[in-house]
């Protein structure tokens, strides 16, 4: 990941750029906002649109539609890896259910070093506690902490595997209704094109039948 030269405290620099970048975008969500309400009164009072503006405003649903899908595809990609990690340090915790204590500690640094990589702090968290109560058992009785303590790790690990997953099906199902979305777009600016297009093709047909 790249580093930040903006000191702390410190406000980004504004540069040209950074204005004329504001502009582009600001001009550009106010055409996609003007050719909206061309499109919304066109199909309620018939107002004309041209087949241009039909074609700027699905041009720009669909780039509006697109970064939408890819932000929400690479979040699954991440959901994804999160969860096969998770799944290996829930198998490595229980690979030590009936070992040593020594042996039990050297598992779950290896795991808490496993899920700070991955990024997965709150796992690094839960994982830091259990190795807590197993260097304490170690300390006090010289012995591992139970198969029943482990499993219970493993268990919480588990829970918030099942979360991830239900959050990645969640957007799935928003993937889905954005593809159903662009699909709707693309039909509906063939259509408005079609039709528009539909006067023009006639008259040229009149010329060439005459």
């Amino acid at each position: 990941m790249g580093t930040n030269n903006v000191s702390q405290g410190q406000p980004p620099a504004y540069s040209t750029a950074t204005a004329e970048g504001a502009k582009a975008t600001m001009k550009s969500m106010l055409e996609a906002a003007e050719l909206d309400a061309k499109l919304d009164a066109m199909l309620g009072i018939g107002t004309f649109m041209t087949a241009e503006e039909m074609y700027l405003f699905a041009e720009a649903k669909l780039r509006s539609t697109d970064a939408e899908l890819s932000a929400h595809m690479k979040d699954i990609t991440l959901k994804k890896e999160m969860g096969a990690a998770m799944q290996e340090i829930s198998a490595g915790i229980r690979s030590v259910k009936n070992s040593t204590g020594p042996e039990q500690k050297a598992k779950f640094e290896e795991l808490i070093e496993k899920a700070n990589k991955a990024g997965l702090t709150d796992v690094a968290d839960l994982l830091t506690k259990g190795l807590g109560k197993i260097e304490a058992n170690i300390k006090s009785y010289g012995d591992p902490s139970t198969s029943d303590f482990i499993e219970s790790v493993a268990l919480d690990v588990d829970a918030k595997v099942t979360a991830l997953t239900s959050s990645t099906e969640l957007t799935m199902i928003r993937i889905q209704g954005l593809m159903q979305h662009r699909s709707q777009v693309l039909q509906l600016a063939s259509n408005v094109i079609a039709a528009l297009n539909e006067p023009a093709k006639n008259a040229i047909g009149n010329i060439r039948g005459s």
